[in-house]
């Protein structure tokens, strides 16, 4: 398993720097590829300058040229085959190795890709872009068959918990495809080549993956995010509670009490995320407090008042939106932000800290 671990000694580390950073190497690529377009579209004029020359000679040294006119034309021709060639043979391959791609090395339903490319094509062209959330399937109980399989009861737990979540706490978050049933088949390595599987094919796209994973009494819960043009996900520990699995597994009140607090934990990070990354992202209000001050989620907010490693991520992302926001520690915030802006968006945060 080589998914770091926090300890509730470790101040949680944030998001907050990546998504300010990403901005900023965004705005900075956009400039760059505006100036390869222009170098483009330069390239372009010369040619039809060139051509345009070309039908500007004269008759008679047209027809000196014909000839080599001519086998310019074929071999641009036999160029322009090659190339069509090329790139149908490497269209093939591709399809090839995503087709070996889906059945050995992705982790999650082999459908949801396409599920996801049929939504990017039918949502508005200046639409902000949401952001995914996937929930891996970590064992919960016992394992069986001598440690190599997944305890049955484990994909029911998970069926229910992420129907509620979907169901109950997404709605009040917002700004978030949570995609229930994405992982269709338990996640016993719980490292991070599951999570560098999914980037590969999800690269350009917002996404935070949540892995839970039980070590030593505890279950540490872990989030990787990303967002276009972010090489690499960045993969944090963010908290952990007491948990037994044995327990869990014979005494049906314990389990009840510790897969409510794995949901909450789970809708509370799914929540700061989504504030750290669309309030640094595009300026938009927090919506955890929506979350947590709703009437049908007393026992929920009840949860995380009693709880101080839920406290302390809530508060520990908030402050690295602050410190994120520190124009003096960054100043290619100005770059990206207006100074105004910047000092509204720390406002929000302040009066919706929780």
């Amino acid at each position: 398993m080589d998914i770091p671990i926090a300890s509730q000694n470790i101040r949680f580390p944030g998001y907050g720097m990546f998504w300010v950073a990403n901005s900023i190497s965004s705005t900075l690529l956009g400039w760059n590829n505006r100036r390869l377009q222009d170098k483009a579209h330069e390239r372009n004029q010369e040619f039809l300058l060139e051509m345009e020359r070309a039908r500007r000679i004269t008759d008679d040294e047209r027809m000196q040229e014909d000839i080599a006119f001519k086998r310019r034309l074929v071999a641009l021709a036999r160029e322009q085959r090659q190339e069509v060639s090329r790139q149908s043979f490497n269209a093939q391959m591709q399809a090839i190795e995503l087709k070996y791609y889906l059945q050995y090395c992705w982790p999650l339903d082999p459908l949801l890709p396409q599920t996801i490319l049929h939504e990017i094509r039918n949502v508005a062209k200046n639409a902000a872009p949401r952001l995914n959330v996937i929930l891996m399937h970590t064992p919960l109980l016992p394992l069986r068959a001598y440690g190599t399989d997944a305890n049955a009861a484990d994909a029911q737990i998970y069926k229910e918990l992420e129907y509620t979540i979907k169901k109950n706490d997404i709605p009040l978050i917002g700004n978030v495809d949570f995609r229930k049933d994405a992982c269709l088949k338990p996640d016993l390595s719980g490292g991070n080549a599951s999570i560098m599987n999914i980037h590969f094919l999800m690269s350009q796209m917002p996404t935070l993956v949540i892995s839970p994973q039980y070590r030593d009494g505890k279950m540490y819960l872990s989030g990787a995010v990303w967002e276009p043009q972010a090489s690499r996900p960045l993969i944090r520990p963010l908290l952990n509670f007491d948990f037994n699995p044995v327990e869990a597994e014979k005494n049906i009140e314990y389990r009840n009490e510790v897969i409510e607090l794995l949901h909450t934990s789970v809708s509370v990070i799914t929540g700061t995320v989504r504030d750290s990354y669309m309030v640094l992202t595009q300026g938009a209000k927090p919506t955890l407090p929506n979350l947590l001050n709703d009437n049908e989620h007393t026992d929920m907010k009840r949860l995380v008042e009693g709880n101080a490693e839920l406290k302390a991520f809530i508060k520990g992302e908030n402050d690295n939106i602050l410190a994120a926001l520190d124009e003096k520690t960054t100043p290619q915030l100005l770059d990206v932000f207006d100074k105004k802006d910047i000092e509204a968006i720390k406002e929000q945060v302040r009066s919706n800290t929780f």
